[in-house]
C-alpha cells in the first residue's frame, strides 16, 4: 500500500501568502536519498536473497512495482488524500526473493518509469523515489533482522513479513506528513483515526494477499491464477471504497456549502464564506468567486479570500476582475490551468499564480459568475482531474442558488429601497421606526428623526431639467450617507424629501448631526456640467413617551422643517409642543383650499400698465386674492406656496385661467377703450409641465369664443433653462396657438441670450431688483440698461415692474422703456374700481393692452406689487 496518505491541510491566519518551501522538500529528498544509500551500501552492501537466487527474476518485481503505481486508486476526503494499491505484493515477492540490492533496483526501475510515464513533476518525482527507497531499505531491514524469516507459511515468516509491511507504510505516512508540514506549515489531524484505521485494514489484506503469493511461487507456481480471483476482489473493493468516499465528500462537502448559504443572507458574505469554503474544499492558498452585475447593478463582484486571513470584497470594472469569465464561458467544464499548457502557462503568468482551476457558474438565465481556486498547497501536488470534477460539481451546486439569492435581494431592493438613490424608502423607513419605538417603549435608547426637505429644488428640475435633478438627487443621497453610523437608517421619503432615523440618539446628538447634514449640503454640487449650490431645510424630532406612531413622529418633524424653511430655510429647527398648532393649521388649510376651489371663492384684482411716454393706460396685470368665509381677506403669502406643494395650485390655475378669459369677453364686448383689453396669465411650472396644458388653453379659449391673440401668458425665466418635462415643445405649441408669451421677473433667473432667441417670445417684464436702485445706484442702472438694450436687440416690449417714484418711472422713460407699473401710478383694484378708473381717467389706450395674472408664489413680487 504505497502512499499511504496525503494529509490536508488548514490555511495559516497569516496577513501574507504562504510560502512554497521547494528548498525544504528538496532536503527532505536529499536526506532521504542519503539515508537510502547509508543503509544499502552498510548492512545489506552484499547481503543474499532471503528464500533463494534466481527464484524470481527482479524484472518481474519490478513489473509489479510498475503496475501497482500505475493502478493506484485515490480517495479524496475533507481533511486528507488516501491511495490504495496492491504494492505489497511485488515488495513481498522482493524481500523473500531478491537480495536488498537487487528489490532497491527493481522498485526505482518500476516506480520511476510510472513517474516518467505519468509525467509527473521533477521535484516530486525525485521525492517518491528517495522516500519510497527509503521505506524499502527500511522495510528490508526489519524482515531481514527477524529470525526464521525463510518459509512464508511459517509463523515467523508471517511475522516478519507483518513487520515489513507495517514499516513500509508507517514510513510512507510519515514521510508525506513531514513533506506537507515543510510545504506549508500547518497540519489537519481530523481525519487521522479513520485514515490510519481504513490504512491498517488495507495493510494486513494487501499483506495476506502477498504472503499468499509468495507461497505458490515457492511451492506451486501453476496455481498462481487462483490468486487472481482475490486480488481483482480487493481491487473492486478499494475502487468501491474510493467511489463511495468520494461521492461521500462531494455530498459532505455541498451539504456544508448549502449551510453557508443558509447562515448568510446577504450576498456579500455569502459569496466570501463559499469562497472560503471552496477554498478549504480544494486545499489551497486563494479562492476567488466573480459575479457578474444584474438588474441595477451596474458593476461586478469579485470576492477573493486568502492567502491566510486576507478577505477582499470589491466591485470593479470588467476588465479589471474578469480575465476568468472569457476563459470559462464558453468551455463545457472547469478548466485546468497549470504551466503545463499554453492557455494556463499565460494565465498564471498574468495572475502570478503557481497553478489554478477554474469553472463557470451558471443559474437558470444564463451565465452568474466564475469560481477560481489557485495554489494549491505544497509542491508535491497539483490540481487534478478529481478537482476539476469537484469544483464543477460545486459550481453546478452553487450557480443556482447565489442567482437565486442575488434575485431575492433584488426584489426585496426593489420593494425596499428607493430606485434613484438606493436609500430606504418609505416603506422600509416605516418599519425601522416602528420597531426602534417598540425597543424604546420596553425601555431602549431614545431615537430621533430628521426631516429633510431641499430647498427650491424645483429651480433645478426647471433650470437644468429632471435628468440633472435626479442626478443631483443621487449626490445628495451620498451626502447624507457620510454623516451617519452604520446603525442609522436614510430614506428618501419621495421628491425632495429625505428623513434620517438616529438610533440611540439624544437631542443634542441629532442637532449635531442635523448640522452636519447641512454643512455637508454647503459644498457646491457638480451636475451636467454646471455647479449647483443646493441647501435644505431640517426638522427635527426626538422620541417621547406620547410619540407611538411613525405618523406622530413625521407629521410633528415635518412641522419642524417648515419651521425652518419660514424662518430663512437652510437651517434646522427642533420640534416644541408649542408647535402643535401649526399641525393643525397645515391641515386646516388643506382642507380650507380645497373647499375654496369647490366653491370658488377666490377672485381677480386689476393693476394698471403705463405706457411711460405718453401717461396713458395701456393695459393691467390682474393678481390673485382668497376671501375666506371666517377668517376674510388670506395674503397671497399665507397660501400660494402652500397650494404648490400640494398641487391645488392646479385646480387654482384652471379657475384663474377661466375667470380671466371670461373677464377679457366681457371687456371684449364694451365700448371704448375697455374693448382692446387682451388677457395675459401667468403660469406656474406645475401647469406647464401638463401634458394636456395647451388642449386646457384652447378649451377655454373657445368656451368664451375668445381671439387666442387677447391671451398672453407669463412664464417665470428658470423654465426657459432646459427643456424640463417637454415645457419648450408646449411653449411652441401655444405659440402656434396664436397665444402671446412674456417672461416675468427678467433677470432674476439663469437664461441666456440664445435661450431667448430661440423661443417665441413677445416680451420681458424687468424684475423690481433692478428698478429700485434707478436714480442713486450705478450699478443697477447699468443692469436696467442692458436689459433695456437685450430687449430692443430681440424685439421685444419691455415693462417694467415696481415702478414707485416719479424719478424711477422718468429714468426708464429716458433709457427707452416703453411701460411700466407700480403703486406710482395705482394699486390693485377689483373690474368695476379698474373699468371706473378707466372711464374716468380718459386716458388714450392702445391695442394689445396686458392683463396678467399671477397664482405662482414669488414672495417678492408680491410684496413689491400688493398682492398682499
Amino acid at each position: 500500500m504505497i502512499a499511504t496518505t496525503a494529509r490536508g491541510v488548514r490555511p495559516a491566519h497569516s496577513r501574507r501568502a504562504i510560502p512554497v518551501w521547494t528548498g525544504r522538500i528538496w532536503l527532505i529528498t536529499a536526506i532521504a536519498a542519503a539515508a537510502t544509500l547509508g543503509i544499502a551500501l552498510g548492512p545489506f552492501a552484499h547481503s543474499p536473497a532471503a528464500h533463494g537466487v534466481g527464484v524470481v527474476p527482479w524484472l518481474v518485481v519490478a513489473a509489479g512495482f510498475f503496475a501497482t503505481e500505475m493502478t493506484v486508486a485515490r480517495a479524496r476526503g475533507q481533511s486528507d488524500v488516501q491511495s490504495f494499491s496492491l504494492t505489497e505484493v511485488p515488495l513481498l515477492l522482493g524481500l523473500f526473493f531478491l537480495a536488498p540490492s537487487e528489490l532497491l533496483y527493481a522498485l526505482c526501475a518500476g516506480v520511476g518509469l510510472a513517474l516518467a510515464i505519468s509525467r509527473t513533476p521533477f521535484l516530486r518525482v525525485g521525492f517518491v523515489l528517495a522516500t519510497v527507497a527509503l521505506r524499502v531499505v527500511c522495510a528490508s531491514l526489519v524482515f531481514h533482522g527477524l529470525p526464521s524469516a525463510v518459509d512464508p507459511a511459517s509463523p515467523e515468516g508471517c511475522l516478519a513479513a507483518t513487520a515489513a509491511v507495517i514499516c513500509f507504510d508507517g514510513m510512507g505516512l510519515f514521510l508525506l506528513e513531514a513533506a506537507v508540514w515543510v510545504s506549508s506549515g500547518r497540519l489537519d489531524f481530523r481525519g487521522l483515526p479513520e485514515t490510519t484505521a481504513v490504512a491498517v485494514l488495507g495493510a494486513v489484506a494487501n499483506g495476506s494477499l502477498a504472503l499468499l503469493v509468495v507461497t505458490l511461487v515457492e511451492g506451486n507456481r501453476n496455481a498462481l491464477w487462483m490468486v487472481l480471483g482475490p486480488a481483482l476482489v480487493l481491487c473492486f473493493v478499494y475502487r468501491a471504497y474510493v467511489n463511495e468516499r468520494r461521492h461521500h465528500g462531494r455530498v459532505q462537502w455541498l451539504h456544508e456549502a448549502t449551510r453557508v448559504l443558509q447562515r448568510n443572507s446577504d450576498i456579500e458574505n455569502s459569496t466570501a464564506a463559499l469562497a472560503e469554503h471552496a477554498r478549504a474544499m480544494l486545499r489551497s492558498e486563494l479562492a476567488e468567486i466573480v459575479l457578474l452585475p444584474i438588474g441595477a447593478e451596474a458593476l461586478p463582484l469579485c470576492v477573493t479570500v486568502g492567502p491566510g486571513a486576507d478577505v477582499n470584497m470589491s466591485h470593479r470594472r470588467g476588465d479589471e476582475t474578469c480575465d476568468v469569465i472569457p476563459l470559462v464561458e464558453k468551455a463545457s467544464g472547469a478548466l485546468l490551468l497549470t504551466p503545463a499548457t499554453p492557455m494556463g502557462r499565460a494565465f498564471s503568468q498574468t495572475r502570478g499564480l503557481k497553478d489554478a482551476i477554474a469553472v463557470a457558474l451558471r443559474g437558470e438565465s444564463g451565465l452568474v459568475g466564475s469560481v477560481l481556486v489557485a495554489n494549491r498547497f505544497g509542491t508535491l501536488t497539483t490540481f487534478d482531474e478529481d478537482d476539476l470534477a469537484l469544483l464543477e460539481t460545486f459550481a453546478r451546486h452553487i450557480g443556482s442558488a447565489l442567482a437565486n439569492v442575488r434575485l431575492e435581494r433584488q426584489l426585496r431592493t426593489q420593494a425596499f429601497h428607493d430606485s434613484l438613490t438606493q436609500l430606504a424608502n418609505r416603506a422600509l423607513f416605516n418599519e425601522r421606526v416602528e420597531s426602534a419605538i417598540a425597543r424604546r417603549s420596553r425601555g431602549g435608547s431614545p431615537i430621533a428623526i430628521l426631516l429633510l426637505d431641499l430647498d427650491d429644488f424645483k429651480l433645478v428640475n426647471d433650470t437644468v431639467g429632471h435628468s440633472a435633478g435626479d442626478e443631483l438627487l443621487v449626490l445628495v443621497s451620498d451626502r447624507i450617507r457620510t454623516c451617519l453610523r452604520p446603525e442609522d437608517t436614510a430614506a428618501r421619503l419621495g421628491g425632495d424629501e429625505f428623513a434620517v432615523l438616529l438610533e440611540q440618539s439624544t437631542a443634542s446628538d441629532a442637532s449635531s448631526v442635523a448640522q452636519r447634514i447641512l454643512d455637508t449640503l454647503g459644498a457646491p454640487f457638480h451636475v451636467a456640467g454646471e455647479e449647483i449650490l443646493v441647501h435644505g431645510s431640517v426638522g427635527v424630532v426626538t422620541s417621547r413617551a406620547e410619540y407611538t406612531s411613525v405618523d406622530k413622529l413625521l407629521s410633528r418633524a415635518d412641522v419642524a422643517m417648515y419651521h425652518a424653511k419660514s424662518k430663512g430655510k437652510g437651517r434646522f429647527e427642533m420640534f416644541e409642543p408649542n408647535l402643535r398648532t401649526a399641525i393643525l393649521q397645515r391641515q386646516s388649510l388643506k382642507t380650507d383650499l380645497q373647499r375654496a376651489v369647490d366653491r370658488d371663492e377666490f377672485e381677480l384684482h386689476y393693476q394698471p400698465i403705463v405706457d411711460l411716454a405718453s401717461g396713458g393706460i395701456y393695459g393691467a396685470e390682474a393678481l390673485l386674492r382668497w376671501t375666506h368665509p371666517e377668517r376674510g381677506r388670506v395674503a397671497p403669502l399665507d397660501f400660494v406656496e402652500f397650494a404648490e406643494e400640494t398641487g391645488l395650485i392646479l385646480p387654482i390655475g384652471r379657475i384663474v385661467l377661466e375667470a380671466a378669459c371670461r373677464q377679457a369677453a366681457i371687456w371684449r364686448d364694451r365700448e371704448g377703450p375697455l374693448g382692446t383689453l387682451s388677457v395675459s396669465v401667468n403660469l406656474s411650472v406645475r401647469e406647464l409641465h401638463q401634458t394636456n396644458f395647451v388642449e386646457t388653453v384652447e378649451q377655454v379659449l373657445s368656451e368664451n369664443s375668445l381671439d387666442p391673440t387677447r391671451i398672453t401668458l407669463e412664464i417665470t425665466e428658470s423654465i426657459l433653462v432646459g427643456d424640463s418635462g417637454g415645457a419648450v415643445e408646449r411653449l411652441q405649441q401655444l405659440k402656434r396657438l396664436g397665444v402671446q408669451l412674456a417672461i416675468d421677473d427678467f433677470g432674476t433667473g439663469y437664461s441666456s441670450l440664445s435661450a431667448l432667441r430661440n423661443l417665441p417670445i413677445d416680451m420681458l417684464k424687468i424684475a423690481k431688483p433692478f428698478i429700485d436702485g434707478l436714480g442713486f445706484d450705478a450699478e443697477q442702472e447699468a443692469f436696467a440698461h442692458a436689459i433695456l438694450r437685450l430687449g430692443t436687440t430681440l424685439n421685444l416690449i419691455m415693462v417694467a415692474e415696481g415702478i414707485e417714484t416719479l424719478g424711477q418711472a422718468t429714468f426708464l422713460r429716458d433709457l427707452g422703456c416703453q411701460f411700466g407699473q407700480g403703486y406710482h401710478f395705482a394699486g390693485p383694484m377689483a373690474a368695476a374700481e379698474f373699468e371706473a378708473l378707466l372711464d374716468r381717467s380718459g386716458m388714450p389706450q392702445r391695442p394689445g393692452v396686458l392683463l396678467a395674472i399671477a397664482p405662482e408664489p414669488r414672495r417678492r413680487r408680491e410684496s413689491v406689487k400688493g398682492i398682499a
